[in-house]
């Protein structure tokens, strides 16, 4: 019964955990096109001495550290100061893992743009309040230079559910709430004042399918040492940082808590009454056997009483074992 219980428990964290969207892994860092190689393989280096051992994937982004604000026509303000969304562009070097379309296709490097457009996708809700499609123009304003700036909707997605923890990493630490918005690279860190304040991201997800209670509970303790550390010598060794203002954030120490010691309290909670099922087993295999002698002893002092000796007795005690 215990064992039964201890693995429908540990099969019910492993499940919620993988559909968990704070099990991601952040690292981010002040873009640079010359120091992101370094950055990589230092960032790459450092989760895979983090996770130690538990199987995990790596992506790669390109975030905008400022939000672009969309005008919103005036049947989709929900509140009277509700005039804009926010959306953050993002640069993914495959955006089509991670979502699928509603209409329209990706942003392309090689299509160009109308001039002084940006080529962007949106995310379905945010393309419904807006009330735009693929082909529309949206004008807004650049949020480094406040100059006018158009962008050109290429495509309208949906995120895929099951890549719930790539999109909430992705979001970073004051995203929620922000339409995120894919874009090209080359297009992103060419806008004017831009580049400079570009984010380079690394998202780690660890695959926790088969990992046991206490292997997550020691990964959530690596991952929580790794996000408070400082990144120069977690990250960078002690060398001179790749990419400066290198963070670590994650939530999956919260995650974790939120499944782990839960299952482990179930557990402790059907050991005692367990054990103490086997207390009385103890107790009545005890009186049981008490009682037994008991009658045995009753039976041979009678068979003494009438004349039998040691090898009758013998005799009698080996036919009940037979």
């Amino acid at each position: 019964m215990a064992g039964l219980a201890r693995s429908a428990a540990t099969a019910g964290v492993r499940d919620r955990l993988a559909a968990d969207a704070g099990r991601s892994i952040e690292v981010n860092g002040r873009w640079s096109a010359h120091g992101l190689p370094d950055a990589d393989r230092a960032v790459r280096a450092a989760l895979a001495r983090t996770m130690a051992g538990t199987p995990f994937r790596t992506e790669t982004a390109v975030r905008g550290a400022s939000a672009i604000n969309l005008p919103l026509p005036p049947a989709a303000r929900q509140r009277a100061g509700d005039t804009t969304l926010a959306a953050i562009p993002v640069a993914l070097p495959d955006a089509g893992r991670y979502a699928r379309l509603r209409s329209g296709a990706w942003p392309d490097a090689q299509d160009a743009a109308p001039e002084g457009a940006l080529r962007v996708a949106l995310p379905a809700e945010a393309a419904d309040r807006l009330g735009v499609d693929s082909g529309a123009t949206v004008p807004v304003r650049h949020p480094g230079t406040g100059d006018p700036l158009t962008l050109l909707v290429t495509g309208v997605y949906r995120p895929d559910p099951d890549a719930a923890a790539f999109w909430a990493g992705l979001e970073g630490a004051d995203g929620a709430g922000r339409a995120l918005m894919p874009v090209d690279t080359a297009a992103l860190t060419a806008l004017p004042g831009y580049g400079d304040r570009a984010i380079a991201v690394w998202l780690a997800l660890p695959d926790t399918g088969r990992s046991s209670l206490p292997e997550l509970s020691a990964l959530r303790g690596r991952v929580a040492a790794f996000a408070r550390s400082d990144t120069a010598r977690s990250v960078y060794r002690g060398a001179e940082p790749a990419l400066a203002d290198t963070t670590v954030r994650s939530a999956l120490p919260a995650a974790v808590d939120g499944q782990v010691v839960p299952a482990l309290t179930v557990r402790s909670e059907i050991a005692v009454p367990g054990a103490l099922l086997a207390l009385l087993a103890a107790v009545v295999l005890v009186l049981t056997a008490r009682r037994l002698a008991d009658t045995v002893a009753a039976e041979q002092a009678l068979q003494r009483s009438r004349g039998a000796g040691v090898a009758r007795l013998l005799g009698a005690a080996a036919g009940e074992w037979a």
